[in-house]
């Protein structure tokens, strides 16, 4: 959300908590943030307390239809509050992931996952030894594909040359990759002609 969407939603929680805690001080509150100025719904938000913001970040993914984090930050406490769960977790890149880390969002709720990925590249990077022995460094991806979950391999490629595509194809998917049409009616590059040495 923007800076004056959150300055103003901010301003909301702290006059809620500010009647709610404290109608009994007869202290007066400090004027509320000028909301519309994006700079002071900022140092608004840095300056209010900590339990306040993550009442405000609460209140947003509360809202949201879509929420993109990183696997890691799904793990943090915003997600255990809010009060819908997450019945949908679509995962990218999936096979580059450890098992554990992307078991991280399926707490919350999940009745369906959505794993996407290619196991044929890199690995999850696990630096450990012992951990490597105890293949940690497997993705949930290849453990569930292993288990026979339908796996749908996508065989079109979109990206690059024919005469390039031939090694990946050969080497590692047993030549099944193919060329989509847009690949195949590119032009040729202007410079097919060598104009030096």
């Amino acid at each position: 959300p923007g800076a004056v969407e959150w300055g103003r939603k901010l301003a909301g929680i702290q006059a809620a908590k500010a009647s709610h805690h404290h109608h009994h001080q007869q202290q007066q509150q400090p004027p509320p943030p000028l909301i519309n100025q994006p700079e002071h719904c900022r140092s608004a938000f840095r300056a209010a307390p900590r339990d306040l913001q993550q009442d405000l970040e609460v209140s947003f993914v509360d809202q949201a239809e879509m929420v993109f984090t990183t696997l890691s930050s799904s793990a943090r406490d915003v997600f255990t509050r809010v009060q819908r769960p997450f019945e949908l977790v679509l995962i990218d890149e999936a096979a580059q992931a450890a098992e554990i880390a992307a078991l991280q969002p399926l707490v919350h709720g999940a009745k369906a996952v959505v794993l996407v990925g290619d196991p044929q590249q890199l690995p999850a990077t696990i630096s450990s030894q012992a951990a490597k022995q105890l293949a940690l460094e497997r993705s949930l991806f290849e453990r569930l594909a292993a288990a026979g979950c339908p796996v749908n391999v996508l065989k079109v490629q979109y990206r690059m040359k024919p005469a390039i595509r031939m090694f990946p194809s050969e080497y590692f998917y047993n030549s099944a990759l193919v060329d989509a049409p847009m690949v195949l009616s590119r032009p040729r590059p202007c410079f097919t002609r060598r104009w030096w040495g």
